[in-house]
C-alpha cells in the first residue's frame, strides 16, 4: 500500500484542486494500476492483508489497505468492489477483539470505504472516556464519526484533540514520536503522521480552529526535499494539506514572489490559487566561491509556502562507513574462502553482509548494490516471504532463512526484516561475475523503513573482474 497511496494522494489532490499536469495524468494511472493489482493479489483467503501474500492477516495492516483502496476510489480510480467487501468483512468480524486504538483506525477505514459501523463507532467514543486514545487514533475516530453523520460527537473529539497539541511559536504539532498506535513503530507511527491526520480532522470538522494554520506551518516545515521522510508520512500529509488548500482557496489568491541570489533577481511571478506552484532551479555555475545569499520576497494577501533544497554530486573513489547501524561487506569465494586473486568472468562470489543494530528494529531493509560486473543469483527464486511459516508473531525464522523477504534485482540484492534484534547479524548471498572490468561497489545500506534516520552504510570498494 505504501507504494500506491502517495500516488493516489497526488491524484486526489490534483482532482480536488483542479490541477492539470499532462505528464502525471499520463503516468499516474499505470503506476496506480500496478500497485492496485499487487494489493488484490496479496489479499488473503480470510479477506485480510499482512505484509506479504503468504503471511498471516493483520488487523492494522488490513485497515490501512482498506483505507488506501477507499482513497484510490476517491481519486477517481476503479476499485474491485469484492476486494473492498472482503476486507471490510474481515475487520467487522474482529472489531470487538481489537485494541481500542486499532479499532478506532479500523472504524475510520470502514467508514470511508462505505462499510461504516455507526453504533460501534459511537460506542467507542464513550469507551475512550475511560481509556483515552493517542492523537492519531482519536483523529481517526473523529473523522469516522463525522463521515457517518455524527457531527456533534466528532466536533467534541476534535476540540479535545486540539487541546493536546504542542504549540511552539507560530507552529503546532502532536508529539507522539513512534508510539501513536498499539504497535508503535510497527504501525509506521510518527509525529508527522499524527499531526497530518489531526490536521485533517480539524480542517474537515472544525475548519475555523485556531490550530489549523499553525499545524499547516509545522507540517510544511517537516518536508525533506519534495516529500516527507516515509511514504506513510507523505500520504497523510498530502491528504491533510490538499483538504486544507481546498477549504482555504481564497487565502492563496493575489500573491507575488521574487527570488534573489546575491542581490540579483533570479525569477519572479505571481499565484492566484492554491493549485499553482513553481520550481526554481539554481545551477552550481551561478554560485560564487564563499558565502552566497539567497532571498525570497513575498507580497500580497495570500500565504506562500516554500522549500529550499540543496543537492551536490561529489566524486568519491571510495566511501567510508557511516551511520548508527554498523554495516560491513566482504566478497569471498564460495565456502567462505578468501578472495586472494582477482575474479574472472563466470566465477561465483559469496557476499557476506554484517549488520550490527544499535537497538531492536522493526521493518528493516538491507540494500546491497551490485557492482556492474556482478549479477545476483536468485537461489530457489527466493523473492517471497519466509515468515509465513511462523506467522505474524515474532518467532525465530527457519535456520538459514533469517529474513522475511529477499528480492534479487538487476542492480541490487535487498533483504527485508520484520524484526531485527540488537547486536550483530550476518547474511550471505551468491553472485556471479559476468563482465570484465574495474567496478565501483557502492556501500551496502541498512535502515528502518519508518525511521529512516536510523541508518548505516558500509565502506565502498573497487572490484576487479578479469576476462
Amino acid at each position: 500500500m505504501s507504494r500506491v497511496l502517495p500516488n493516489v494522494m497526488v491524484a486526489r489532490a490534483f482532482r480536488e484542486l483542479g490541477v492539470r499536469n499532462e505528464r502525471l495524468e499520463a503516468d499516474l494511472p499505470g503506476m496506480v494500476d500496478i500497485g492496485r493489482q499487487k494489493l488484490y493479489g496479496f489479499q488473503h483467503d480470510d479477506g485480510g492483508w499482512g505484509w506479504w501474500f503468504d503471511d498471516r492477516s493483520h488487523d492494522t495492516q488490513t485497515a490501512y489497505v482498506l483505507y488506501g483502496l477507499a482513497m484510490t476510489r476517491q481519486a477517481g480510480f476503479e476499485v474491485d468492489a469484492g476486494v473492498l467487501e472482503r476486507g471490510a468483512r474481515y475487520l467487522k468480524e474482529r472489531l470487538e477483539g481489537m485494541d481500542i486504538r486499532t479499532r478506532a483506525y479500523a472504524l475510520y477505514a470502514l467508514a470511508v470505504s462505505g462499510f461504516g459501523e455507526r453504533e460501534a463507532t459511537r460506542l467507542l467514543a464513550t469507551e475512550i472516556q475511560v481509556t483515552p486514545l493517542d492523537p492519531f487514533s482519536q483523529a481517526a475516530l473523529a473523522l469516522a464519526l463525522y463521515t457517518l453523520g455524527d457531527e456533534a460527537t466528532a466536533r467534541a473529539l476534535a476540540e479535545e484533540l486540539g487541546a493536546t497539541a504542542v504549540v511552539s511559536g507560530d507552529q503546532a504539532f502532536w508529539d507522539t514520536g513512534i508510539s501513536d498506535g498499539e504497535y508503535q513503530a510497527k504501525t509506521m507511527a510518527s509525529s508527522v503522521r499524527s499531526t497530518a491526520l489531526a490536521l485533517d480532522a480539524l480542517v474537515q470538522i472544525v475548519p475555523d480552529h485556531p490550530l489549523v494554520l499553525p499545524a499547516v506551518r509545522w507540517l510544511m516545515a517537516q518536508r525533506r526535499g519534495h516529500a516527507w521522510s516515509t511514504t506513510q508520512e507523505t500520504s497523510y500529509a498530502l491528504l491533510a494539506l490538499a483538504d486544507y488548500a481546498r477549504s482555504a482557496q481564497e487565502q492563496f489568491a493575489g500573491q507575488n514572489w521574487r527570488v534573489e541570489l546575491n542581490g540579483e533577481t533570479v525569477e519572479e511571478g505571481s499565484f492566484s490559487s492554491a493549485a499553482e506552484g513553481v520550481r526554481v532551479v539554481l545551477s552550481g555555475e551561478r554560485l560564487r566561491v564563499g558565502e552566497n545569499r539567497l532571498r525570497l520576497f513575498h507580497s500580497g494577501s495570500g500565504r506562500l509556502y516554500y522549500t529550499v533544497v540543496s543537492r551536490a554530486l561529489l566524486q568519491e573513489e571510495v566511501f567510508r562507513p557511516a551511520g548508527a547501524i554498523r554495516v560491513s561487506r566482504v566478497y569471498r569465494r564460495p565456502g567462505s574462502r578468501p578472495l586472494d586473486a582477482p575474479l574472472r568472468v563466470g566465477d561465483l562470489v559469496e557476499v557476506e553482509l554484517t549488520v550490527e543494530m544499535p537497538q531492536h528494529g522493526s521493518y528493516v531493509i538491507l540494500y546491497d548494490p551490485l557492482p556492474a560486473g556482478l549479477e545476483g543469483l536468485n537461489e530457489r527464486l527466493a523473492t517471497t516471504s519466509y515468515i509465513a511459516r511462523e506467522g505474524w508473531e515474532e518467532q525465530p525464522l527457519p535456520r538459514g532463512l533469517p529474513y522475511s523477504r529477499k528480492d534479487v534485482l538487476d542492480r541490487a540484492v535487498v533483504l527485508f526484516f520484520n524484526e531485527l534484534g540488537k547486536g550483530p547479524h550476518r547474511f550471505t548471498y551468491l553472485a556471479r561475475a559476468t563482465v570484465a572490468g574495474r567496478f565501483h561497489a557502492l556501500p551496502a545500506e541498512a535502515y528502518l523503513m519508518y525511521q529512516p534516520e536510523v541508518w548505516g552504510r558500509s565502506a565502498g570498494e573497487i572490484l576487479v573482474v578479469r576476462p
